[in-house]
């Protein structure tokens, strides 16, 4: 399978990361996965998702992985998983692996199964897997944090990076079409419209804003690039190393950020470029 993280994919996350041993920085990244939790055709009862909670926080635990927690999402049965920030981003990618196998295991004993398809109802909020990014210098300082007020450089520039390189690298993150139909615009007003969490539509950035492509969330040591495009299916090692190659890139060439969008980016006021123009 492709979230097994095989050689090939490794290798284009150790390049990745190469790049930031040589900035002298390190990348932290802990994840928010969807998904959901069903039973045969229909949605499980509320006593069924609470138990299947409870004993997912036990059996992640159980392998040692940095889970932050397990709590039920805005979709309907809809179940999301987050992690503490790793500073090794390959265990991540293996602890990946281990919660979609311990999520499916878990299911399963309770008679249920686990859905990570990137826009399982139209009606509905889609399934994601959002990579949390703060950078680290030597001194183990998150550089992210403003200095006087003042926002930093650094970030701007992995923002930067990021949107500039956005479309190139769409097609490795959410390679099916059945995958990039959760960026639909139509489709994400209506769920806006319905009170529904919607994914990201077009190439923009806002302070805490979950519209947007890039949200940026927290404050001081907690201060982090949250990117949201990627599907909860996607293959996580590949997306990784992209993710972190558009930062880093952005780093390099001192990449220029647009202004940050405040309010709902998908409004037509912006005239943004669409994230998936097919």
């Amino acid at each position: 399978m492709a979230e097994n993280c095989n050689s090939g994919q490794i290798k284009y996350l150790d390049l990745a990361l190469k790049i930031f041993d040589q900035l002298k920085l390190t990348p932290q990244i802990g994840i928010e996965w969807e998904f959901y939790l069903e039973k045969s055709a229909k949605k499980p009862e509320f006593s069924q998702i609470d138990k299947f909670i409870s004993s997912l926080k036990s059996n992640i635990e159980a392998e040692k992985i940095l889970l932050l927690d397990v709590e039920k999402e805005q979709g309907e049965g809809q179940i999301e998983v987050k992690t503490t920030p790793y500073k090794n981003i390959k265990l991540l990618c293996q602890d990946l692996t281990k919660i979609k196998e311990i999520c499916h295991k878990t299911a399963q004993n309770l008679d249920l199964a686990c859905d990570f398809s990137a826009q399982k109802y139209d009606y509905d909020c889609s399934n994601s897997l959002q990579f949390n990014l703060s950078l680290v210098d030597e001194k183990s300082v998150n550089i992210f944090a403003k200095n006087n007020n003042q926002e930093n450089q650094t970030m701007l520039f992995c923002i930067g990076g990021i949107l500039q390189d956005i479309k190139k690298y769409l097609p490795f993150l959410a390679p099916h079409k059945k995958d990039q139909k959760r960026f639909d615009f139509d489709l994400n007003v209506n769920l806006h419209k319905n009170g529904k969490y919607s994914a990201p539509v077009n190439i923009s950035w806002g302070y805490d804003n979950r519209t947007a492509l890039l949200r940026i969330v927290g404050q001081g040591q907690n201060r982090r690039i949250e990117f949201r495009p990627c599907p909860a299916n996607c293959d996580f090692a590949i997306a990784l190393a992209y993710f972190l190659k558009m930062a880093a890139d952005g780093i390099i060439n001192q990449t220029k950020a647009p202004k940050a969008i405040y309010g709902n980016a998908f409004d037509e006021q912006y005239f943004l470029e669409k994230l998936n123009s097919s």
